[in-house]
């Protein structure tokens, strides 16, 4: 009956298989390269939004608590130094100098008023390449680096951190100041940091100065 029609049963070569297979694989390859890239292109943004999140958050934290520094008359039980220096009077004094490389100073050390005179420090753990800060009711006499809590989450990474004063490093001038100084001292803070796994060229660098609010000058 079909060929009176003029109709023929035959079904599909070979070749319009093979023809047909290649190009469903091909748009399934392309749309499938399209999703990864839609989804690893998403991550990386909410991963980039993440690093300016904490270290926005970060740097107002910070900011909020050097600018409220005070004079620390206890005999300097709170500013001291790496090397047992101590300096009664003092606001602020840089720590943790990297003695390993190029002599910077990775943390500052300060009397918070803000938080009722507690003596504050901010500084990065190298290792783990996250910013933390220590607090203590009765200076730095014996404190223990265990009790530091971390400031930034392992979602970035801190390459390095600098404190400076009055925009100098602390080699060539004091890396402390004191109540009686004539200046209103200004911390700088240099930070570059990145999103873990990214190649180093993908670091950002980022600087702000922050200014005693009150000279506290007796």
């Amino acid at each position: 009956m079909f060929q009176v029609l003029g109709f023929k049963n035959r079904g599909f070569t070979l070749i319009e298989i093979i023809v047909s297979m290649a190009v469903f694989l091909l748009v399934v390859g392309i749309a499938v390269s399209i999703f990864v890239s839609i989804v690893t292109q998403q991550r990386r943004i909410l991963s980039e939004q993440q690093l300016i999140n904490q270290t926005s958050y970060v740097l107002e934290y910070m900011s909020k608590a050097l600018r409220m520094a005070g004079i620390d008359d206890e005999f300097g039980s709170c500013i001291q130094d790496d090397f047992g220096g101590v300096y009664a009077n003092g606001i602020y004094v840089l720590t943790r100098q990297d003695t390993s490389g190029e002599l910077l100073y990775k943390g500052i050390r300060f009397k918070d008023a803000s938080a009722g005179d507690i003596c504050h420090e901010f500084f990065l753990d190298v290792d783990e390449g996250v910013l933390k800060e220590i607090k203590s009711s009765g200076g730095f006499v014996n404190i223990n680096t265990g009790d530091a809590v971390a400031l930034t989450s392992e979602r970035i990474k801190i390459n390095s951190i600098e404190f400076r004063i009055n925009g100098e490093s602390g080699l060539t001038l004091n890396h402390y100041v004191l109540g009686d100084d004539d200046t209103q001292p200004r911390i700088t803070i240099f930070m570059e940091v990145q999103i873990p796994g990214l190649p180093a060229k993908t670091a950002k660098k980022i600087q702000t100065t922050v200014s005693l609010r009150n000279l506290n000058i007796e």
